[in-house]
């Protein structure tokens, strides 16, 4: 097997198989094109990969722990939820960090970047939004409500399998690449010190 077509392989088993992740003492959900578009809905920091506060991440538990169809109502709950939660934080005295990194940890996990070239010089390459994901899902025969709970990995693989098919030429990053990269990242970092 080619070194690209192994990466590939890794990086699409990478985001079939999750682990179960528990953030505030409560299980959450494989993430799904709509938990992550209600993320950025609430302009959850989260999304960006912190949290600022217990407040942003109970919101992000919150819309993660349930089926995306219920989120609206999971959403709504919060005034009295919200209070529950805090107290029981208090309790048990979660740290915001400790809690934010396994959040981080299930976000990576379930919508991992696929680490590709870009020809556009000095712009990275971005991933298509919620929304041109879930219109290419539907452009492939999947009704409305399967497209948005998807999970976003396994979303995000397809497409580009299907851009693929259709000719698209797709440039995985090699990790001896990636070594290349960061150590000019480190070499870079220390010329500012």
């Amino acid at each position: 097997m080619s070194m690209e077509k192994k990466i590939r392989h890794e990086a699409c088993l990478e985001a079939l198989v999750h682990e179960e992740h528990v953030v505030l003492g409560v299980r959450l959900r494989p993430l799904t094109l709509g938990h992550w578009l209600w993320l950025e809905a609430l302009e959850n920091p989260v999304v960006g990969g912190g949290a600022s506060s217990l407040l942003d991440l109970t919101q992000a538990v919150a819309v993660c722990s349930v089926p995306f169809p219920k989120v609206a109502r999971a959403v709504r709950r919060r005034s009295w939820w919200r209070r529950l939660w805090f107290a029981v934080g208090w309790t048990f005295r979660w740290k915001l960090e400790v809690e934010a990194a396994k959040f981080t940890a299930y976000w990576r996990d379930c919508f991992p970047q696929p680490d590709l070239w870009s020809e556009d010089e000095g712009v990275e390459p971005g991933l298509p939004g919620a929304f041109r994901l879930v219109a290419r899902l539907m452009a492939r025969g999947m009704s409305r409500e399967q497209a948005w709970e998807m999970p976003a990995g396994e979303a995000q693989f397809l497409t580009l399998v299907w851009a693929e098919e259709a000719g698209a030429e797709i440039k995985w990053v090699t990790p001896t690449e990636m070594e290349m990269m960061e150590a000019l990242k480190a070499q870079g970092q220390e010329g500012k010190e």
